[in-house]
């Protein structure tokens, strides 16, 4: 279900880490999930992307957290979208257009998050990661197979496809832009905030990009909404 469902895994995601010690609580939400899931069938629908494919595409990341969204266990989640649009150009990627749903992530955070800063920044760079690696995969499918030396050449200096990252975190946004990078409060996080600047210096990653929380659609993923 959660590789079929992307509107219930928040749900499936929550309940599978019950499944070592469950409660009758979680079997009655399990069934509960399930009954909602028959009621109310879903199918993805690819259509048709905007512009001719041979002006290639691009990759829209959509990244977003729940900062202790689980407060019993302190657990902050964090989601994101990859998403196909058509054309390469820089303008494509902010424009309204049909998009493809290639791959989504619901999973805790790997690493102690104490603040919502810290928890949408450790967001964004776990989805820059497998972004990454989905973009690989669209340049090998449209190129054919990469050599590892190849493939290093292209992360370390853009190529794959172009790449928007779009956080609903104002404070990630402007850490990430200003003329200068400053140290945040939390010294630890500067290192995640150089890593996402150095890939928009070296334009692996070509745009950064703030949106409202009230069109964030990686709250599916985070708080099932």
């Amino acid at each position: 279900l959660s590789r079929a469902r992307v509107d219930a895994v928040v749900f499936i995601s929550a309940l599978q880490r019950r499944a070592a010690k469950p409660q009758i609580q979680h079997v009655k939400k399990l069934n509960k999930l399930l009954t909602w899931i028959q009621k109310n069938p879903k199918k993805l629908a690819y259509k048709s992307l905007e512009g001719d494919v041979k002006e290639g595409i691009h990759l829209r990341i959509v990244s977003d957290a729940a900062f202790k969204r689980e407060t019993d266990t302190g657990y902050s989640l964090r989601g994101g979208l990859f998403l196909r649009g058509g054309r390469r150009q820089p303008e494509a990627l902010v424009t309204s257009a049909p998009l493809h749903i290639l791959d989504w992530a619901c999973q805790t955070h790997r690493h102690v998050a104490r603040s919502t800063f810290a928890a949408e920044l450790l967001s964004a760079g776990d989805a820059i990661d497998q972004g990454i690696l989905v973009a690989q995969m669209i340049h090998e499918v449209e190129r054919g197979p990469l050599s590892p030396g190849a493939a290093r050449q292209l992360r370390e200096k853009g190529g794959f496809v172009p790449m928007g990252l779009f956080v609903d975190a104002k404070s990630v946004f402007a850490a990430t832009t200003a003329t200068f990078v400053k140290t945040p409060a939390g010294k630890s996080w500067l290192c995640h905030i150089q890593f996402l600047r150095d890939l928009l210096d070296k334009h692996v990653l070509t745009s950064l990009a703030w949106v409202d929380a009230r069109d964030m659609l990686a709250d599916g993923p985070t708080k099932g909404s």
